[in-house]
């Protein structure tokens, strides 16, 4: 005796099946369509709201939507959310008063970095490294001939 396959598991078959919707269906897809379009709208992700119930409902049954792909991050990058007051007033400070730049280093007289200054930093600090203190949480600086006496 052989298994016959169900109809439904066949590659014959190919028949797809409306989806019947009741009063009842209906008004429950109506209240999860204004939930999903709150909870779009609390997220700042307006494009993926619906604007009809029959978009919502093709979307929940697979019928082709408007729906963006969600790993496409061009779809989201359009819409910005409003800057607050605050973010607004720290923008208008740091357009008013730009900051200097880190690779600068402002000498006495202002005209920009003293390369002089840099080159007598770099060989005074050679000649120094820093240690821990033993048994001791703190750091110090010691010259590099006493480097062997750091432990004791």
């Amino acid at each position: 005796m052989t298994m016959h396959l169900d109809n439904r598991f066949s590659t014959i078959n190919t028949k797809k099946y409306k989806a019947k919707i009741t009063k009842g269906k209906l008004k429950e897809l109506e209240l999860r369509w204004r939930k999903h379009n709150k909870a779009m709208k609390q997220k700042n992700m307006l494009n993926m709201r619906y604007d009809t119930l029959q978009e919502y409902i093709d979307y929940c049954y697979g019928k082709v939507g408007k729906r963006p792909d969600p790993r496409d991050y061009r779809h989201f990058t359009t819409l910005q959310p409003e800057k607050s007051y605050a973010q607004k007033q720290i923008d208008e400070f740091n357009k008013k008063y730009p900051s200097t730049e880190m690779t600068k280093v402002q000498s006495s007289d202002g005209t920009g970095e003293n390369a002089e200054w840099q080159k007598e930093k770099l060989k005074i600090s050679s000649s120094y490294t820093v240690a821990p203190a033993y048994n001791k949480g703190a750091y110090q600086v010691v010259p590099k001939n006493e480097v062997k006496h750091i432990g004791k």
